[in-house]
């Protein structure tokens, strides 16, 4: 198996928010994108502003979420793992986290075919530069 990543950054302002929180987001985010294609697919990450709106996206090629479920995944102790492999917090601490920096995150997803998290942070979090 192998997972081939690809970047599109472009460069955003540096956020006002604690690092260890916002390292917690991505790295939920990476690390759920990950399990999902179990070992092989492809992973998209791309950064870009939008009008004063940071804008960070994760795509993975993996088994996507049904539709079902979509509005459910933020939610403290759900998951879609088997029972003994996931606690169902990661994401509902990414959600936390995000609306603490007035972001929102939002997934689109596709069983099957993968799924897409996008997380927007507005202008008024970056640094004064």
């Amino acid at each position: 198996g192998q997972v081939e990543v690809v970047t599109q950054f472009q460069p955003v302002p540096p956020l006002r928010a604690r690092q260890v929180e916002i390292d917690q987001v991505f790295v939920n985010l990476l690390s759920n994108a990950v399990q999902a294609m179990d070992g092989r697919g492809r992973l998209e990450l791309a950064t870009r502003l939008n009008g004063g709106t940071m804008i960070v996206r994760i795509s993975d090629t993996g088994c996507g979420v049904p539709k079902a479920l979509l509005h459910k995944i933020f939610d403290p102790f759900f998951t879609t793992k088997d029972p003994g492999k996931g606690t169902g917090l990661g994401l509902s601490i990414v959600y936390q986290i995000v609306d603490k920096y007035k972001g929102t995150i939002g997934i689109e997803s596709e069983p099957g075919k993968g799924s897409t998290f996008s997380v927007h942070f507005p202008a008024d979090n970056f640094q004064p530069t």
